[in-house]
This record gives structure tokens, C-alpha cells and sequence, in this order.
């Protein structure tokens, strides 16, 4: 709970033009909203709107606060108890080595890592993802290094950094073996993290995740040039929104259709993690860092690599699909599975995706 100095500290911080920093989120979401009520702070001026407001404002309307941010600044009404943000709590911060990382677990059961795609932060899993795999199991989703409520430190942005960051993390929680499922980038990340700690990865997914550093032909792989010219032309948040809200690459136009609610969650969700086009383009550039195709044959854990069948948009050089196909046919003993009727958004495009991880993971428990 925060008294006094302390909370006229952050009140301060919060009516000024420091509430975009990274600590002062981080403190905001720990703190609640009723440590800010306890001494009549029901109110904070000079507020802007902005990603990382909008994810508090939703965290706490989720517990049943009335938050509103109108011209007065930020207001809370009603609500019942304050967010738990201690370790085994729904979230917090684990000060590793390089980094300050946020996470979330839910849930109780064997534990599944859950690594997001580039520049994607851990409440995308929470759209679908995590209400449904934590019946069964024990959830584990976190923010990158640079996104969301972690750290930005200026070096390591790196496949086989970012999987060092899930290994300190897993051993912050006392996690000493898990399923690691990645989507995208994550994808590569719990590839190497396999690769590296078989003995901590009991399982290994891939969904949806790039061919890396060479094409499927065997080229050198590179990043689209347009990509800033089209940020500078629509704008970032804009940009970052159109990744997912369309059905030509994300969706299958039916289910685009049909649920447009799942869409706007999702866009929602990416765009709470931003920050600046800096760091998004450090993620960006993550994913020629790691080669997918030729670090294959080096998993040696039971793996799982998930795609939607309708995910065929080219990539320069690559499609998700033509890469699963050549992934599970590289890594020994694999299983493939292309979800029919899916587009690139693999646990969310649908249910096929979510069925078949839980199948998998059922199938390879642990203890066995």
C-alpha cells in the first residue's frame, strides 16, 4: 500500500508529463486504484490518452472499477478489492538480469509458457488464450524486453536473448521444467530455448513462426523497406491496428465477419504495448537474428508445429505455412498440423488452433 510521500509522489508523477514512463505504469498497476482513493486522490489531472492508460483503464474496469478519462483527468468509482502484484498473483515484476520483465500466471496445473510474437505484449494471450488454457494448466505470458511494462534497455534484442530472458524468468518462478509455446517470434524464441535447456522444455510449440535468417530457397532473408514509409504515411497506432484488423492475412474472412468482437480485443491488446517506433523496429529487426530453418534438427523435445492452412501470405522469401511444413519435416519427430479454414492469427482465428495445443499438451504431460 502506498501512503504519505509516496503517494504524493506518484500523484505528482501521475498529473504530470512523466506518466508515460515505464516505472510509474509499473507502480500505478501494482499500487490498485483504492490505495489512490484511501486518502480522497480520486481524481488525476493533465492525463493524455494514451496505450499504457488505456491498458489501466481496462485492468481496472476489469475488476469492476468505473474508470473514466474525460477532460478533469483519470476518475475511479466503486470496485471491490485491490490487485494482488506479488509472485503467484495474477501480475508483477521480476528484476532479472539486464531487465525488469512483467508477467502474469494464471491458473493451476502443469505450467505453459506462453511467448508472444514481435513487438507483441503478454495481453494479447489474454484475448481468448489464457481463459481458455488456464482451466488446465498453470499460464505463464510476459512482456519482451522494450514492450509493454518491461524494461527498454538499450542492447540485447535478440532471439536467443529473448530466450534467455524466458530461462531467468521460469527460474524467478521456481519453474524448473514447462511446455514452451510460441507464436510468430515466439515461436523462435522457445525454439531456442529448447535447443539450448531441453531440460527445462518438456514440450515445444511453433506456431505461425518465420523461417529467420534465410528464405525457403535458401537466401538471405530481409526486413520490407516500406515499412517506415507506411508508418509515416498512416500513422504508428494505425499501422500496428491494420496488422490485425483485416481478412486477407490475419483472418479468415468469415470469422473476421463474424466476430469482430475477438478483432478489436486483439487490436486492442497489440496496441496497449507500444511505445515508440524505435523499439518496435528493434523487435522487428529480432527476427533476422535466429534461423529457424537450420536450428531445426537441433531440437530434440517432443514438438508440435501448429499453422494455419490458409496462412500464405508471402513474406519475403517465406510464408508461415511453407515454413511449418519445412520446420516439422527438419525437427526430429515432430508433428504438423495446418488448421483448415485459418489465417495467420493461429489461436485466435477460430478455435482450431487452441484444440489442437490443448490435444498435444494433454497427450505429453510432464510427470511422464
Amino acid at each position: 500500500m502506498l501512503h504519505g510521500e509516496a503517494l504524493d509522489t506518484l500523484h505528482g508523477q501521475l498529473a504530470g508529463a512523466q506518466f508515460g514512463e515505464e516505472a510509474c505504469v509499473h507502480q500505478l498497476l501494482n499500487a490498485g486504484v483504492d490505495d489512490f482513493l484511501e486518502d480522497g486522490f480520486d481524481k488525476w489531472v493533465g492525463h493524455k490518452s494514451s496505450p499504457k492508460i488505456n491498458f489501466v483503464i481496462k485492468q481496472w474496469q476489469s475488476e469492476g472499477w468505473t474508470v473514466k478519462l474525460g477532460a478533469i483527468g483519470l476518475t475511479a468509482e466503486g470496485g471491490a478489492t485491490k490487485r494482488d502484484a506479488v509472485d503467484g498473483g495474477r501480475m508483477a515484476i521480476a528484476k532479472l538480469a539486464g531487465v525488469e520483465m512483467y508477467y502474469e500466471v494464471q491458473g493451476s496445473g502443469e505450467p505453459v509458457l506462453l511467448a508472444p510474437a514481435s513487438w507483441w505484449p503478454a495481453a494479447t494471450w489474454n484475448v481468448g488464450v489464457v481463459p481458455f488454457l488456464s482451466k488446465c494448466f498453470k499460464t505463464i505470458i510476459f512482456d519482451c524486453r522494450g514492450t509493454g511494462h518491461s524494461g527498454q534497455p538499450k542492447e540485447g534484442y535478440s532471439v536467443a536473448q529473448f530466450a534467455e530472458d524466458c530461462l531467468a524468468l521460469l527460474s524467478h518462478l521456481g519453474i524448473s521444467r514447462c511446455h514452451a509455446v510460441g507464436f510468430a517470434l515466439g515461436g523462435q524464441m522457445m525454439q531456442a530455448m529448447a535447443i539450448a535447456r531441453p531440460d527445462v522444455v518438456a514440450t515445444l510449440t511453433i506456431a505461425a513462426s518465420g523461417a529467420g535468417t534465410k528464405t525457403l530457397a535458401g537466401g538471405q532473408r530481409s526486413l520490407s523497406p516500406d515499412t517506415e514509409r507506411e508508418i509515416q504515411s498512416i500513422g504508428f497506432e494505425r499501422y500496428i491496428r491494420n496488422y490485425i484488423e483485416n481478412d486477407t492475412m490475419a483472418f479468415n474472412p468469415q470469422f473476421y465477419r463474424d466476430h469482430g468482437d475477438v478483432v478489436a480485443a486483439l487490436a486492442d491488446a497489440v496496441w496497449s504495448g507500444q511505445s515508440t517506433v524505435e523499439m518496435f523496429r528493434r523487435h522487428e529487426d529480432a527476427r533476422l537474428t535466429w534461423d529457424t530453418l537450420g536450428k531445426a534438427v537441433e531440437v530434440k523435445v517432443p514438438t508440435l508445429v501448429l499453422c494455419g492452412a490458409d496462412d500464405d501470405v508471402a513474406r519475403r522469401g517465406s510464408t508461415p505455412v511453407g515454413t511449418a511444413r519445412r520446420v516439422a519435416a527438419l525437427t526430429p519427430g515432430a508433428e504438423l498440423l495446418l488448421i483448415p479454414n485459418t489465417k495467420h492469427m493461429t489461436f485466435w482465428d477460430g478455435d482450431g488452433g487452441l484444440a489442437a495445443l490443448e490435444e498435444f499438451l494433454l497427450r505429453h504431460p510432464i510427470a511422464a
